[in-house]
């Protein structure tokens, strides 16, 4: 079974004052063998930004799986 975390933050990436804190924090309450999807809408977060938030994710110390597509966005499932 996939499990998913869901982190109520509506407008995390750019909005958040400390992206990299804010990770973490998820990092260190997510329990296996849960799981963190993250989606950005392709209009409103440019690729770039997203590349962005991927290594972000990969420098909190999250692993990137393979996962589910979310329609009309960019996403990535982290374990």
């Amino acid at each position: 079974k996939l499990y998913l975390a869901a982190a109520a933050a509506a407008c995390w990436g750019e909005l958040r004052p400390e992206p990299r804190a804010f990770l973490s924090e998820i990092r260190s309450e997510l329990k296996a063998p849960g799981h963190l999807l993250i989606a950005e809408p392709k209009g409103h977060v440019s690729e770039r930004m997203f590349d962005r938030t991927v290594e972000l994710v990969s420098e909190t110390g999250f692993t990137i799986v393979p996962g589910p597509r979310v329609r009309l966005s960019r996403s990535i499932l982290c374990a």
